[in-house]
């Protein structure tokens, strides 16, 4: 695992921590945008292009947005991101 994807993994897991301690292991778009640190609209962007896959499972409307995202999922498309980012 390349030091930049430890790196991602970790600011993932410490999100999980602060921000989801009655949804273990979801984030919402909002949230995984701050942890990535990124702008949502690449949250969105990734979507799109199929890199990061939302829970389909869990559709649940809050302030912060429907989509959830599952750690084990995102961290997978973390490193396809990383690959592609890499690659451009």
């Amino acid at each position: 695992m390349s030091p930049y994807v430890a790196l991602i993994v970790a600011r993932l897991q410490n999100a999980c921590k602060t921000r989801c301690r009655n949804m273990s292991h979801h984030l919402s778009q909002k949230d995984l945008a701050s942890a990535l640190r990124v702008h949502r609209s690449t949250i969105t962007r990734w979507m799109r292009a199929g890199i990061l896959r939302p829970n389909e499972h869990y559709f649940r409307f809050t302030d912060r947005g429907p989509l959830r995202f599952n750690l084990d999922r995102i961290i997978e498309s973390c490193k396809i991101a990383t690959y592609l980012r890499e690659s451009i």
